[in-house]
């Protein structure tokens, strides 16, 4: 035990003598300064002080925020309002596209919502004493022009039914007297007996050879029978012309007779089509005027429904149409910096076509013409200097 005591003083002794020398050694350096012929002493007095230190490093600096924005409908590009580098605010306008096309619709999609508003109050208004003795007067009116022209088509009807039917009865007298007349079979006796001695004497005629030879067969010498039998053919050809003259006039009054049959028949065939049309649109007045003082008379709530249901159509349309204008304008969402790559020029904005920056929008290339400098722009100020040429 005395022995274990004994080791343990010896090692705090040793201890300390260590923790003397290294005292003394940091005494020297710290407070003793080196001795050196060359330099002047200097003396400090003792005081808190700050000691600066710098930290060298690379590295990608990145914005706190970034936000890509694009047109949301397509147009040709009318305006810009920003530059890559300038700052721009929160709703502050970058671009502009044209906005006719959207104008346009939304005129139309105004007039619509007008013309709903108008048919949804007249659904709703009651009808006062005064507009219903005019729908029942239409409709009195109506009825009494279908009955005038039921009337009227009856009328004709009978009119033609009448001359068709006097047209049959006389073709048929005449048709019977024209049959039996005894001059109308002589002369078609004569006719035939006309024909009969023509076809002879064109025979002969061709028989003695004459048909090679021209009147009034002299050169070259023709047969002497050629100029008798040219003369024969003439002659029958003249009978046979006065025979069928004959034949005609006998056939000309039942030939007028039948010609005024088929006038008459389609005349009466048209009456009864336009009769008919006209007595189907008389009737088409009639069931209007009577569904108006029915539907004007009577509570109206599917009316009134569709009307509403057309009226909030037309509401949304609108909406859509002034969202639609106010998408022509492309603004800033936050501020500030523009920041974006370039692209070729181009007048013509598609909706895919999306704008970056740094912390608000982007910039696209814009050209007037080949003949113009290519100006970058994101969307906010027009750029007052060119930045590169237009692509050739």
């Amino acid at each position: 035990m005395r022995r274990f005591m004994n080791r343990s003083r010896l090692a705090v002794a040793g201890l300390a003598v260590v923790a003397l020398v290294l005292s003394a050694l940091i005494y020297r350096d710290v407070f003793v300064p080196a001795k050196n012929t060359g330099s002047t002493l200097n003396l400090y007095s003792v005081a808190r002080r700050t000691v600066t230190a710098s930290v060298t490093g690379t590295g990608s600096l990145v914005p706190m925020a970034q936000a890509n924005v694009n047109f949301k409908v397509s147009g040709v590009l009318t305006e810009i309002d920003a530059t890559v580098g300038g700052h721009v605010t929160a709703g502050e306008v970058l671009a502009r596209v044209d906005a006719t096309n959207q104008n346009q619709a939304l005129a139309a999609a105004q007039a619509n919502l007008q013309v709903a508003q108008a048919n949804l109050q007249a659904v709703e208004t009651p009808l006062t004493s005064g507009q219903i003795s005019q729908l029942q007067h239409n409709l009195a009116i109506a009825q009494q022009s279908y009955n005038d022209t039921v009337t009227q088509v009856n009328f004709t009807n009978t009119q033609d039914a009448s001359q068709v039917s006097a047209d049959k009865n006389q073709l048929s007298i005449d048709q019977q007297i024209f049959n039996n007349s005894l001059s109308y079979q002589l002369d078609l006796q004569a006719l035939s007996s006309a024909n009969s001695a023509l076809q002879t004497a064109i025979a002969t005629f061709n028989a003695d050879g004459c048909q090679a030879y021209a009147y009034p067969f002299t050169s070259p010498p023709a047969p002497a029978s050629c100029l008798a039998d040219y003369t024969t053919v003439s002659g029958d050809q003249s009978a046979v012309n006065t025979a069928r003259g004959k034949v005609t006039l006998d056939e000309a009054q039942v030939n007028a007779d039948q010609s005024k049959l088929n006038l008459d028949s389609a005349r009466q065939q048209q009456d009864l089509i336009s009769g008919q049309r006209s007595i189907n649109a008389a009737a088409s007045q009639v069931t209007s005027a009577r569904d108006q003082l029915t539907t004007q008379t009577q509570t109206r709530p599917n009316q009134v429904a569709a009307a509403q249901a057309q009226l909030s159509s037309a509401q949304a349309a609108v909406q859509t149409a002034q969202q639609n204008v106010a998408s022509t304008t492309l603004v800033s969402p936050m501020n500030g910096t523009v920041n974006g790559p370039k692209r070729r020029c181009r007048r013509q904005v598609r909706r895919a076509a999306s704008w970056s920056s740094a912390t608000t929008a982007g910039w696209k290339s814009w050209c007037r013409s080949r003949s113009q400098m290519q100006r970058a722009w994101p969307a906010a100020r027009t750029p007052r200097s060119p930045s590169t040429r237009c692509p050739t």
